[in-house]
Parts: structure tokens; sequence; C-alpha cells
């Protein structure tokens, strides 16, 4: 994946990569205080340092910040931290993605789970842990509609939960496949593999079993759930589809 750097401002120690700060402590002249070498000396000095941190840039490192996954798909402009993204880019923990009406993103995750944004959502990736098995997933949903197809995990203590300002949706199963929708001061949750514990912010839960559902507002407890229509799956189905391409029009044979 091609990696856009820009460098700036170097003798105040500022480095930006995909538009995202690395803070090298100190001026220039901080770095340099005290040494008694010639200007040529400390260049010697100074330049493996810069060497390492561009060289780092280039193979897409990022310090403080671990890769979460990347954008299998989208469909119009969205951004993480203001930045655009393409196709292919990565994100990290510590990204907030939007999605603004009318574009759409689908990202894999290092874990094998797919997140899609419909239109008009703001996620933030608070963690996203995998090792020897075991997952630990932070998400939180400011606005909009998240349908996540969560991998399974080998290890029970795993966990994978979405907070909003409403309550806090929570997988219960080893793998699942739902939607979280946060609209103003409502929050719905529906199930269609696995189980989601939902928790609002009263401290009640429900858990939500597959083709079942609920919704939650604020300061009050989750409305017990229940087994949903198709079409109301069939809505957030909709608002999530992301990146189809219209199957081509076959033309008919000669003669016909």
């Amino acid at each position: 994946m091609a990696i856009n750097k820009k460098i700036k401002n170097v003798f105040r120690g500022s480095i930006e990569a995909e538009g995202r700060r690395l803070s090298l402590r100190g001026r220039w002249s901080s770095i340099v205080a005290g040494w008694s070498e010639e200007p040529r000396a400390v260049s010697r000095r100074v330049a493996p340092v810069l060497v390492l941190v561009i060289g780092m840039l280039w193979a897409g490192i990022s310090l403080g910040a671990a890769p979460a996954g990347l954008v299998a798909s989208m469909r119009g402009a969205s951004t993480a931290h203001g930045m655009s993204l393409h196709s292919g880019d990565a994100v990290q923990v510590g990204d907030t993605v939007v999605t603004p009406v009318g574009s759409s993103l689908k990202l894999q995750m290092t874990d094998g789970s797919v997140l899609t944004l419909a239109p008009g959502t703001r996620l933030t990736i608070g963690s996203y842990n995998v090792n020897n098995g075991m997952r630990q997933v932070s998400l939180s949903l400011a606005q909009g509609l998240l349908r996540a197809v969560v991998a399974p995990a080998s290890s029970g203590d795993s966990g994978f939960e979405v907070s909003t300002a409403t309550g806090t949706a929570s997988v219960r199963s080893g793998s699942a496949d739902w939607f979280i929708d946060a609209d103003g001061g409502t929050l719905q949750v529906g199930v269609l593999v696995g189980r989601v514990e939902l928790t609002g912010t009263s401290g009640r839960s429900v858990t939500i079993p597959a083709h079942w559902g609920t919704r939650l507002g604020q300061r009050l407890a989750p409305v017990p759930p229940r087994v949903w229509a198709q079409v109301e799956f069939d809505g957030f189905i909709r608002r999530t589809e992301c990146c189809q391409s219209p199957q081509p029009t076959i033309p008919a044979p000669a003669g016909h």
C-alpha cells in the first residue's frame, strides 16, 4: 500500500505521515545543547535518527497506535481523524471513522471480523487487541448504524463491545452478526446470529438472542426483547449494504 508522506518543519522536530503527527520532543537546539562537536559532527549523530524515523514511516509504522484493520471497500468519501480514506488504507486504535450522508464503508479487522458503517455514522476504535486467540474490542458509536459480523473467538475470555451515549452492547457468544443503531437518544439492537447483551445507563441489562431485537431510550431500562419480523431486519440490511456494484446487463444474442 502506498503511503503518502509529508515531512515539514524538521528543525522544530515535527514529522507528519498520513496526517498523523509524530512529535519529536524538544527543538533542534535542545538536541544539540551541551554538545561540543562541530555542526558537521552533530549532523552525523542526528542523521541516523532521522533516517530511522523516516524509514518507519515508509514502512507504515505509527508509533503509539496499533493497527486494527483495513478499508475493504467503500462508497463515497469517508474519513479517519479528518483525513480521507481509500480502499486498502489501515485504520488504527484511536481513529474516529466518519461516513457522511451518502457514503458507506466496510472494514476488515485484524481478527477477521467485518464492520460495515452505514451513511451518517461516526465510530471510534477505542481498543482492538487480538492475541493468542483472545480478543478484547471496545468501540464507541456516537451516531449512525453499525453492522458487526464478529468472527469466532477461540478464548472464552474474549470481549467485543460497542458503547453509545445511551447504553452498551456486548457480544455474549463466540461469534455474532448483529446491528446497533444510535439515533439521537434512542438505541436499537437487532441480532441475526449469536447473542448480544444490552445494558442501559440505569445498569439494567437484557440478553438478545438470534432473530430478536430491542430498543433503549436515555436513562431508561432496555425494552424486553422480542422476535423481529424480517422486514425490521431488512431495513438495517439495506442501510448497511456497501459497495455493491450493479450486475452488468448481458446483451441478447444477435437475431433474438
